[in-house]
């Protein structure tokens, strides 16, 4: 896109960009983080304006491990993001023993009354402070 600054333009719509499949994931997608434990986003709930995002994780490994989230911002339909950015690596989150799960809760920023969210999680992958950024629909939750 090409805005020459010194006029004043009144017809740009949002998004800007051309839609890619495959790119925003379904809210139930299983992601692979760090010491390969899974992550799952279990479900999402209200809690007056804040979002209630639950997380699931299996551990299929011999050593417990962490697989750290945060409070990961949220974008709707309206082209504005809701929450800020915090960085997983500082989040506090619970340790997932080897060979087993656990459940835990975090908040995001959403608006009432939109057609579409999209939560924006950063996981660690493959190593520690390697974060993969995923766009996960919402919107039915």
């Amino acid at each position: 896109m090409e805005v020459n600054l010194g006029e004043i333009t009144t017809n740009l719509s949002f998004p800007v960009g051309e839609p890619v499949d495959e790119v925003i994931l379904a809210a139930d997608t299983k992601i692979t983080a760090f010491n390969n434990v899974t992550l799952v986003p279990a479900g999402v709930g209200r809690i007056g304006p804040p979002l209630l995002l639950t997380w699931s994780t299996e551990n299929p490994g011999n050593h417990a491990a962490y697989v750290h989230v945060g409070s990961p911002p949220v974008i709707s339909d309206d082209g504005i993001f809701y929450g800020y950015y915090e960085s997983p690596d500082i989040a506090s989150a619970p340790i997932t023993p080897a060979g087993g799960s656990v459940e835990w809760t975090t908040r995001g920023w959403g608006p009432r009354g939109r057609d579409r969210l999209i939560v924006l999680p950063s996981v660690e992958s493959k190593q520690q402070r390697l974060l993969v950024n995923y766009a996960l629909d919402v919107s039915g939750d």
